[in-house]
């Protein structure tokens, strides 16, 4: 389940890094990689030739359109680029990259995966998910079906990010707070209330600690295992405990 999406600093700042190339994409033909709004893929399967490759341990493909642009990641770094789709014909600009410093393998992994996009590809949605083809078959599954997006009541949400302005910050040894299906609210040290009002939260009741700096009205967002709620240029960061 989506929930109201806001646009975070970080975001802002690690696209901005990314080195934009090429003309702007668009798609034709009527295959449409992105239906309504940006669309993630999870890698499940790849082979080269016939032959299964398997993936550097811990780590997984991702594949997201948004507007005219994919972005790739395989473990280390993020590589970004315009493309274009003609029909099932997947055309991708040159790819900026991020200049992360990982392991040899890790960053082979990256290597491999961005020359797949050096020439064009082909791009078959399906019911189940999407098959980019050539002589490297990469199976693809909708993220939101691999891992879904946890739900705000009932789920131990672990404090582990604070947003101020530009700047972001890690919260060591972070609050626990749980939302309940009453409309309480739970945290270390102290409770309150919320309440769901379109596409926001208003939290209401909390006398101290860190969800303070987010009382009243604030955007939120879940995807998979996070939570962000935001408010007038600060905004909380928190990871599903378990």
């Amino acid at each position: 389940m989506r929930i109201a999406r806001t646009t975070l600093l970080p975001t802002l700042l690690l696209l901005a890094a990314l080195a934009g190339c090429g003309n702007n994409g668009h798609t034709d033909g009527g295959l449409q990689p992105v239906a309504a709004g940006p669309t993630t893929y999870v890698v499940t399967g790849v082979t080269v030739k016939g032959q299964r490759r398997e993936l550097v341990p811990g780590t997984e493909i991702r594949l997201r359109f948004e507007d005219s642009r994919l972005t790739l990641t395989a473990g280390c770094n993020t590589m970004s680029g315009t493309y274009d789709l003609d029909g099932s014909r997947l055309t991708v600009a040159a790819l900026g990259m991020t200049e992360m410093g990982c392991d040899r393998a890790r960053m082979d992994q990256d290597t491999w995966l961005g020359g797949l996009f050096a020439r064009p590809v082909q791009f078959t949605p399906g019911p189940d998910g999407a098959v980019i083809s050539g002589d490297t078959v990469l199976a693809l599954a909708d993220r939101e079906d691999v891992s879904p997006d946890r739900p705000l009541v009932g789920t131990k949400w672990l404090l582990d990010t604070r947003y101020d302005a530009d700047a972001a910050s890690s919260v060591p040894d972070g609050t626990v707070v749980v939302f309940g299906a009453d409309g309480t609210l739970a945290y270390d040290g102290g409770s309150g209330r919320y309440r769901i009002e379109g596409d926001r939260i208003v939290i209401e009741g909390v006398e101290g600690g860190p969800l303070r700096e987010i009382a009243g009205p604030a955007a939120y967002e879940i995807e998979e295992r996070s939570l962000t709620i935001t408010a007038g240029g600060k905004g909380l960061g928190f990871r599903a405990d378990r």
